[in-house]
């Protein structure tokens, strides 16, 4: 596709030009109007990234990890979470080390290192990973020995973990108790929610030492979007950027993730104007998340976890 599109970029401006001087050469018996008057073009237009001022150029990153985490077809909220201020990825891995579906271990890994900081494999976490403000804590869903969803906090740093639907707190409906990490509200609070019964939502507040529960509102399950993948988008003029797939800004708004109609990758660099291509991965893009200081992109597709320094040539 690449080379196709290099090979169309020379030739249409190759056609115009012998075109136009065909034209200069040869008395095609026209009137004194019809050689005054306009042409109207009728070879494609550029393509979009080129078209719209956003060069291609050559790839710029370099392969800083590989990971693996669980595999699902459902909706399990963020997979992946860098440490704010770090370089340091939090993920659901298998137990095995090999595949799983739905169910893993908390991993965090660091690129920098080559190596996983952390694993805890007492904990059966199901997902959708926060990181506190701070980046003392971490939240994530987990599934409870009585098979019922809850949330548990841990810091990495010392182990400790705090349950926030202890027991049989857990079965909140007569199904599975479904939970998920609304967002920190501070270093010392979080918001979760948490089904109430077959229509119903609870939006709930704890400290995070798992005290002063309470409810904040109620609202119906299909309003709840506490799974959706997070995304830092900004507003932007479609017109002015490339035809973008899920386009995922860095922190610092100076470069962009997205991936094409081919399902090819994509970095952009927003000020320089260019772009470059990962290409196909292997498979389909699930979830893209930036370190907080915009340097590393995690992209988690279904069986493998790509981290990349996107600016190291």
């Amino acid at each position: 596709m690449y080379k196709l599109r290099q090979f169309l970029m020379f030739l249409i401006p190759l056609t115009w030009v012998l075109l136009v001087s065909a034209c200069d050469t040869l008395d095609l018996g026209l009137s004194e109007n019809d050689k005054n008057a306009t042409p109207t073009p009728t070879l494609p237009a550029l393509l979009p990234e080129v078209a719209r001022g956003y060069m291609v150029v050559n790839n710029a990153s370099c392969l800083a990890g590989q990971y693996i985490p669980i595999t699902t077809d459902k909706k399990q909220g963020d997979l992946m979470a860098w440490q704010p201020g770090s370089h340091q990825l939090a993920y659901v891995s298998p137990l095995n080390n090999s595949w799983a579906w739905y169910l893993g271990k908390l991993s965090i890994a660091s690129p920098d290192e080559n190596k996983t900081v952390f694993e805890d494999e007492n904990i059966k976490v199901f997902g959708d990973l926060a990181w506190s403000p701070d980046a003392s804590t971490l939240a994530f869903v987990t599934l409870q020995n009585n098979n019922f969803f809850s949330v548990t906090l841990i810091q990495p740093d010392n182990s400790q973990t705090v349950d926030l639907f202890p027991g049989e707190e857990a079965r909140t409906d007569e199904l599975s108790g479904k939970k998920a990490i609304e967002g920190w509200i501070n270093n010392r609070q979080i918001s979760v929610s948490s089904s109430c019964g077959i229509d119903c939502a609870q939006m709930i507040r704890f400290n995070n030492d798992g005290s002063g529960k309470q409810v904040l509102e109620e609202i119906r399950p299909v309003d709840d979007h506490s799974y959706d993948l997070s995304l830092h988008q900004i507003e932007f003029e479609e017109g002015t950027y490339p035809a973008m797939t899920d386009p995922n800004w860095s922190p610092d708004n100076t470069q962009v993730f997205y991936t094409d109609e081919d399902d090819d990758a994509w970095v952009l660099d927003v000020p320089g104007k260019t772009q470059y291509q990962l290409g196909w991965l292997g498979d389909y893009v699930r979830e893209t998340k930036w370190s907080s200081d915009s340097q590393l992109l995690a992209i988690r597709m279904d069986n493998q976890i790509n981290v990349y320094k996107t600016k190291c040539k």
